[in-house]
């Protein structure tokens, strides 16, 4: 899928499978997609002008998320739940170049996922505000703090 989204760039809402979410942009959250469950997908090469470079809001299960960029937080992934996930390659212009959460919401939770290659202009180049659990984090940068992960819970 290509496209230009309000909210989602390339889709809102739904479960998918074995998908491709490639290209896309949106002027607000989530330049791939937007509240959404994946299994199996690709999510890379999508752009939010805010939050989500990749997903904003949703439950992924052995997914590829690389190379996406948001102006905001969570270059790759922004408030979800991963579990099997590579996380890699994608930039945010604030926190979270990988994943992120913020302070006003609950936190990004990762399971068994890898982080690596990710940047962030200002803090957690890996993850920002998130629990993890018997994750491989590493060769993230970040312009402030926390290269890999700042302000998270972490479990081996």
């Amino acid at each position: 899928m290509s496209a230009i989204g309000w909210g989602g760039g390339g889709v809102h809402g739904g479960t998918y499978y074995h998908c491709k979410l490639i290209d896309n942009q949106t002027p607000y959250h989530g330049g791939g997609a937007q509240h959404v469950v994946l299994f199996a997908c690709t999510v890379a090469g999508n752009s939010a002008q805010r939050d989500g470079g990749g997903v904003h809001h949703g439950i992924l299960y052995d997914c590829v998320v690389s190379n996406n960029v948001a102006g905001g937080s969570g270059g790759g992934v922004f408030r979800a739940d991963l579990h099997g996930c590579r996380i890699t390659h994608n930039q945010a212009g604030h926190h979270g170049g990988g994943a992120a959460s913020t302070d006003s919401s609950p936190l990004i939770t990762l399971r068994h996922c890898t982080v690596a290659f990710n940047h962030a202009a200002r803090a957690g180049g890996g993850v920002r505000m998130g629990r993890l659990f018997e994750c491989n984090v590493f060769s993230n940068t970040a312009g402030i703090v926390g290269t890999d992960v700042y302000q998270c819970i972490t479990t081996k």
